[in-house]
């Protein structure tokens, strides 16, 4: 999951009614930004989360940001590797990327937070559930 509204922001505790826009679906009008070539960008750059390093999330973000809005300062982002993912972001094929699985949560309040998450893959979910069984089985059996 990722943000990527730089000017509003959650707190751990807020509670917030959200659309949940399907980037597959390609109708982005319910979103903050309403740009569905600049989520698909955005969702490329979530894709790139999860295959690299955890030293470049913090960029990849900064990435995203400026999908958004163009010109923020990365602050504590080194400015190389931003331009890097964002020229990465906008000299890829998009056309050529599956984005179905990635979710965009629009807050229905002003002031919170956008966000981006792909959803795990259903081998995955299984494979998580399946260990949930064996786990409560073993404990039914222990007692």
């Amino acid at each position: 999951m990722m943000c990527d509204d730089f000017y509003d922001n959650n707190s751990v505790g807020d509670k917030w009614q959200a659309h949940m826009t399907e980037l597959s679906s390609g109708d982005v009008s319910k979103t903050m930004f309403g740009n569905l070539h600049e989520y698909q960008e955005a969702a490329f750059l979530l894709f790139q989360i999860n295959s690299n390093n955890q030293d470049q999330w913090g960029n990849i973000n900064w990435a995203v940001w400026e999908i958004f809005d163009p010109g923020i300062n990365p602050g504590s982002g080194n400015e190389k590797e931003v331009a890097f993912w964002l020229n990465m972001a906008q000299t890829t094929d998009l056309s050529r990327i599956d984005f179905s699985g990635v979710e965009i949560l629009t807050p229905d309040q002003h002031g919170y937070q956008e966000f981006l998450y792909n959803t795990p893959e259903p081998g995955t979910l299984m494979l998580l559930g399946s260990g949930l069984i064996g786990v409560w089985m073993m404990r039914r059996y222990q007692a």
